[in-house]
């Protein structure tokens, strides 16, 4: 395996996109969803990863969950790490929700474990501490629950029409 940019170029940092190696044979090869470089083809993975200098890949986000506030780049994942160090924090996920102003701002939606609760202070304390100031959250919401999609996993799209 081996992350590439855009360009085709090995890098071992963020960039735009990354594209993961894998094997098709030639018979199989057409023009859907992947590169061809000399005989080999890449598959774009959506991930936002890097590769440190003894060949271990870290994988930090999904390309289609990351936005831009005025400030820089989110990466939902850094900032969802940070919070989930909060106890009784059972779940969290960050969104990117509209501003007249600013455009893309940062809301946090969290789900406390079952019969206990945690106050927007202490998650906005911990993110003040651990993360840049562009990536902590405007706007903190708590739920019960979060919406799945028909595969189980989390549904951002309607995290977003409700909280947007």
């Amino acid at each position: 395996m081996a992350i590439r940019s855009p360009l085709g170029t090995t890098t071992p940092k963020i960039t735009d996109e990354k594209f993961v190696e894998r094997a098709v044979p030639q018979e199989q090869r057409d023009e859907s969803g992947g590169t061809t470089e000399g005989s080999e083809r890449w598959l774009k993975s959506g991930d936002i990863g890097w590769m440190d200098d003894d060949g271990f890949l870290f994988v930090v986000d999904r390309l289609e969950d990351m936005f831009t506030t005025g400030c820089g780049d989110i990466y939902p994942r850094e900032i969802e790490e940070v919070i989930y160090e909060v106890d009784p924090v059972e779940k969290v996920a960050i969104i990117d929700t509209r501003d007249e102003v600013r455009g893309a701002t940062v809301t946090a939606i969290v789900k406390p474990r079952s019969g206990e609760s945690v106050s927007e202070a202490d998650i906005r304390e911990a993110c003040e501490d651990e993360l840049e100031s562009h990536e902590v959250p405007d706007r903190i919401e708590f739920v019960e629950a979060f919406p799945r999609t028909a595969t189980g996993k989390l549904d951002r799209i309607t995290l977003r029409d409700r909280f947007g």
